[in-house]
């Protein structure tokens, strides 16, 4: 016979605050599984003796990419993964230079 034991409930909720300090960490390691997981090695450029189709700053990402095309490759693949890892990309933000 088993026994149950139980005890206070308490809320589970899904996420981190924003001003949590692990926050960071873990989207910095989201984000580097989807660089991972995107096949877009080929796709780099040699930009001060490194071979680079990525810059990452905070919140925000730079790709990299020898013309619109690849870059807008790069993009698709990009959002494609990370919806699959449960972010969310700002229309408002997503431009392309030339």
């Amino acid at each position: 016979m088993s026994t149950q034991i139980t005890g206070p409930t308490f809320k589970i909720g899904r996420g981190v605050r924003q001003e949590d300090p692990l926050l960071s960490n873990l989207f910095n390691c989201t984000l580097e599984e989807i660089f991972r997981k995107m096949k877009c090695e080929n796709e780099e450029m040699k930009i001060d003796g490194k071979y680079l189709n990525n810059v990452r700053f905070a919140d925000d990402v730079v790709l990299i990419g020898n013309n619109v095309e690849e870059i807008q490759e790069m993009f698709q693949e990009f959002w494609k993964c990370s919806e699959e890892a449960g972010l969310t990309n700002n229309d408002e933000k997503n431009d392309i230079y030339e």
